[in-house]
């Protein structure tokens, strides 16, 4: 433990004396693999964003002592991604397993290993754990590419008390998307050019009742006519002009932007939660208002699951953990995300209302159900046992074509036949381009050989925010001390209220930090005291400083840091 204290104070030391050669350009080094690595268990790579990694890191801990034969090494995606135009691929060129969003076109390209046979045979593998609707349609061969973390039911709240006081049906686990478009314009309300009621505001602002509409005619823009490309047909302009007309007539909520020139920048929930505390919307996605309503308002809240759609309202894709096409290892890899699949998803404490742990095991022992209305746990609870109908996407173009053509519509841009017309014109186009390109549809995917270090050389971890100022210095040091090698972990630097635990949670996940703000109390304390290491090293000139730049580092008569950067005015 004392060798790597020492080791971390040199590499923060040089840091520090050498930041004012910050912008002086030089090469990166490559690290070479190395060859001479332990061959007695099998090295695998693992892929995630560095925000994730401390989540991660623990667990590949936890994997080591559980597995001897299997080592696990964390890769930042970040810092690995060589082709952001192409994330999936470079991912799965970057490590053996990742965590990461695939979709069907990267299934097509056989980005990843088909996950079911090792499923089939894993038997501490249960399936049955997980809510169905935590597996996204994203494949046609009903297969399983992606091991899911999170499972979502978006969820419908309405005004209960409008809409039975209207005469209404009160609505159901049953209700369809016939109903809710019939209703949400018995709904609305108007005086004049103004709407004193909206009927209905879905999390996609409306596109899924463009969706709903072409079920109910029997259109199919996506497989029908994905060949030719033909989205500008009489039926599919009909659907359009329809929806156009509900957001015209407060059916449909869509955000006010004002001049098309100048939009003012719309806070979606704020407005929504305005509305429904207003009661001047009778039908809202959950996600937007829920935390808003509770017992002291002056009318009732129900909760459904929204109905399912089989035409896509959003690209269809899935969070998860992959196996990359090109690993060496898959029988590792599988024994890795299987362990993950045992673990809660992270950053658990950000889900959505609508979101919960894929597995219901997992979701129970959890927090998600907790200080939340019964009616809407219980509407989550039936939505999550859905098994989702939406189709896979394979032409993501020909989403965004129509997606686009909708958009410019209902913002009144354009009417709906030259919105559809410029987006035959793109696929057109898209459709040309794609018949050129070279580029074949299945891949082969190679995995980048790991960097590991020799087990004499000595790795820090260096937290901050200036990972490209400090990049060349850290080639310097690493040339002039081979034997210790920096990671950089990027730091999150807070101000205001979450200073003190940003503070210590990076104090807990790092060796060395760098942090811009003064800090309170005794928080410093919390790292070591530098004193007997500036003493002992004759490096380390503590007169070249400005006395009083230590100040605020000391802390009962010690030293806890030192200023790397500083500025003064006249």
């Amino acid at each position: 433990m004392k060798r790597r204290v020492s080791a971390f104070l040199l590499a923060l030391i040089l840091l520090n004396s050498c930041i004012s050669d910050f912008y002086q350009a030089e090469s990166k080094e490559i690290v070479s693999p190395n060859s001479n690595a332990d061959s007695s268990h099998v090295t695998i790579t693992f892929g995630a964003s560095a925000v994730d990694r401390a989540y991660f890191e623990p667990l590949i801990e936890q994997f080591h002592a559980k597995n001897l034969d299997v080592r696990v090494i964390f890769i930042d995606l970040d810092q690995a991604i060589s082709d952001p135009s192409n994330q999936v691929k470079s991912t799965v060129e970057a490590a053996d397993t990742a965590f990461t969003y695939l979709t069907p076109k990267d299934i097509s390209r056989n980005y990843v290993f088909n996950l079911k046979p090792f499923i089939d045979s894993d038997q501490s593998f249960d399936i049955s754990d997980y809510y169905p609707r935590a597996f996204e349609s994203i494949s046609d061969d009903n297969q399983i590419y992606s091991v899911p973390v999170i499972a979502s039911a978006p969820i419908l709240a309405f005004n209960r008390s409008y809409v039975l006081e209207m005469g209404e049906q009160d609505l159901s686990e049953s209700t369809t998307w016939t109903d809710l478009l019939n209703l949400s314009g018995e709904l609305s309300q108007k005086q004049g050019s103004q709407t004193t009621m909206y009927g209905l505001m879905t999390g996609d602002l409306g596109f899924s009742a463009l969706m709903a509409t072409f079920e109910q005619t029997d259109i199919d823009p996506f497989t029908t006519f994905t060949e030719e490309g033909i989205i500008n047909t009489p039926g599919i302009v009909v659907a359009l002009e329809n929806t156009h007309e509900m957001v015209e007539a407060g059916a449909l909520w869509y955000p006010e932007t004002g001049d098309n020139s100048s939009p003012e920048p719309v806070f979606i929930p704020n407005v929504v939660t305005d509305l429904v505390q207003k009661q001047q919307l009778a039908m809202w996605d959950a996600n937007y208002a829920i935390s808003t309503i509770d017992e002291t308002d002056d009318f009732e809240v129900g909760y459904i699951p929204m109905p399912l759609l089989s035409l896509p309202y959003y690209l269809p894709g899935q969070l998860g953990y992959v196996i990359s096409q090109g690993t060496l290892h898959p029988e590792a890899a599988w024994l890795w995300l299987s362990f993950l699949s045992k673990q809660p998803p992270p950053n658990i404490d950000n889900l959505l209302m609508s979101e919960v742990p894929a597995r219901r095991s997992l979701a129970e022992q959890s927090n998600v159900f907790e200080n939340k209305d019964s009616a809407f746990v219980t509407a989550l609870k039936t939505g999550l046992e859905q098994s989702p109908i939406n189709k896979p996407i394979m032409n993501d173009q020909l989403w965004f074509s129509v997606h686009d053509a909708w958009n410019q519509t209902i913002s009144n841009i354009l009417s709906a036949e030259e919105a559809l017309n410029n987006a035959q014109e793109q696929m057109t186009q898209s459709i040309a381009e794609s018949q050129n390109d070279s580029t074949q549809d299945i891949e082969t995917i190679v995995v980048a050989t790991p960097a590991i270090p020799p087990e004499d050389v000595r790795v820090i971890r260096f937290g901050t925010s200036m990972d490209q100022q400090i990049a060349p210095v850290l080639t310097r040091f690493t040339r002039n001390h081979p034997d210790i090698q920096v990671e950089l972990i990027p730091a999150d630097m807070s101000i205001g209220a979450d200073v003190v635990p940003d503070f210590l949670q990076m104090a807990n996940q790092t060796d060395c930090f760098t942090w811009p703000t003064s800090l309170p109390g005794n928080v410093l304390t919390a790292t070591l005291n530098l004193d007997p290491f500036m003493d002992a090293d004759s490096t380390f000139n503590t007169q070249d400083y400005p006395q009083a730049l230590f100040t605020p580092f000391e802390r009962e008569n010690s030293m806890h840091g030192f200023h790397g950067i500083f500025s003064y005015r006249h």
